[in-house]
């Protein structure tokens, strides 16, 4: 009988030693999530009916510095949450294994008890186990509310009297898994592959030859770009993208085409079309102003060359040496053509037919061309700088009929030797 009472003991001792992380009523969530949530509440009461007078104004600079510092108030207190809930899960999780690996102990010694106890005591060990049972359950559960903490608020839910569609988000689905984990879109063609992020950004990125490896540096490929002027003021405002509309409710892979509209600030409407081939990807796009806004919208597509830091596995003194720009500009309605090495500081501001990029991806070269866009497609530096630091290409779009696109522009992934 003193060996029943050892192995109930034990198991009394089992079902004590487990304590939820600090839990508050019936959520299970510790004290500071829950006042964390509580400062977010009226912080987005208080956004909503500053953030529908944001987009329906066209001059908003009273309103700018308010929605501003709450946007900035609420990302403190999202970051808040995020490392308190992290720091919960971990706990949560880390009793969750203790649990399983103890109850799998008593449930050994229970298969004893069976054998070798009397009924009253395998009653009681059973009674123990079924209610240590019950609290893994519960911490399994209390775990699934914690994962859904995030997703309802790392961002602010935009109010429907802003008037977006039914199917805008604010984020693209993405994969969970896989090589396109974190993407929207994944496309692998002959010597590139283009990913979308959650943003709406599509980047190429440009394959080792005879390898399935990837060179360092990728090109964000027309991007949406817009700003305004206020009468009045010197600087340019930005108009930026706030919400999405994708062509699937669902990641997409190895995509012919993909259709993406999106809403900037002030109800700025955009559409982005992307054609994607083994060697090529051809994108044409349009925006459209409503018919009240005040101020008309600057808007651009932009591809963008990234500053090159280093050249992985170059040995030469200089590793930009290879690297050129070969342009055809159009000068006073005549095409015109022109070299840039990489390491002569210039300034380009010029109006492009075409470009020719032989930059950090070994024999392969980058052409871009531009179709039918007259005098609205150009490269672009800034300031004078060298090429090696970084550069863009603009392709301002002619018409704001969504659905009617003139003028594309077309990258081409290629070895020069063809």
């Amino acid at each position: 009988m003193a060996i029943h009472k050892a192995l109930v003991l034990t198991v009394l001792l089992y079902a004590n030693a487990v304590r939820p992380v600090c839990a508050e009523g019936k959520s299970g969530f510790s004290t500071r999530v829950l006042q964390l949530i509580e400062q977010l509440k009226p912080v987005d009461e208080s956004l909503k009916p500053l953030v529908i007078e944001y987009h329906k104004q066209s001059n908003t600079a009273n309103l700018e510095p308010k929605v501003a510092a709450l946007i900035e108030s609420r990302k403190r207190l999202t970051d808040h949450l995020a490392e308190s809930t992290e720091h919960d899960l971990d706990d949560l999780r880390s009793q969750i294994k203790d649990t399983e690996r103890k109850m799998e102990g008593m449930y050994k010694r229970l298969a004893k008890l069976e054998s070798t106890g009397t009924q009253s005591t395998i009653d009681a060990a059973n009674a123990m186990y079924d209610a240590q049972r019950e609290k893994l359950q519960g911490m399994k559960s209390t775990v699934e509310r914690y994962e859904a903490i995030m997703p309802a608020w790392r961002h602010f839910e935009q109010p429907q009297d802003i008037g977006l569609p039914a199917g805008a988000v604010m984020e693209l689905p993405v994969f969970s898994e896989g090589a396109a984990q974190g993407y929207f879109l994944h496309y692998r063609g002959e010597n590139y592959e283009a990913m979308m992020d959650k943003k709406g950004l599509l980047y190429i990125r440009i394959r080792k030859p005879s390898l399935d490896e990837y060179f360092e540096h990728q090109i964000t490929f027309a991007s949406p770009e817009a700003k305004y002027k206020v009468t009045g003021k010197a600087s340019k405002r930005k108009r930026k993208v706030f919400a999405l509309i994708p062509p699937s409710s669902e990641p997409v892979l190895q995509p012919r085409q993909v259709v993406l509209k999106g809403f900037l600030k002030h109800y700025v409407q955009f559409c982005s079309s992307y054609t994607f081939g083994p060697n090529t990807i051809t994108f044409s796009g349009a925006y459209r102003d409503p018919v009240d806004i005040g101020y008309a919208t600057e808007f651009r597509f932009i591809t963008s060359l990234p500053e090159l830091k280093a050249v992985p596995g170059s040995e030469s003194e200089d590793p930009y040496a290879d690297c050129k720009l070969k342009l055809k500009e159009v000068q006073k309605g005549r095409p015109v053509r022109a070299v840039y090495d990489y390491e002569t500081a210039v300034t380009l501001n010029d109006v492009v037919k075409s470009a020719s990029i032989r930059g950090p991806w070994g024999s392969l070269k980058v052409d871009i061309k531009a179709s039918r866009t007259r005098e609205q497609f150009d490269a672009y530096t800034g300031k004078k700088k060298p090429l090696r630091e970084g550069y863009r290409f603009r392709f301002m779009p002619e018409t704001q009929d969504l659905d009617r696109h003139k003028g594309s522009i077309t990258v081409t992934v290629i070895s020069p030797r063809r």
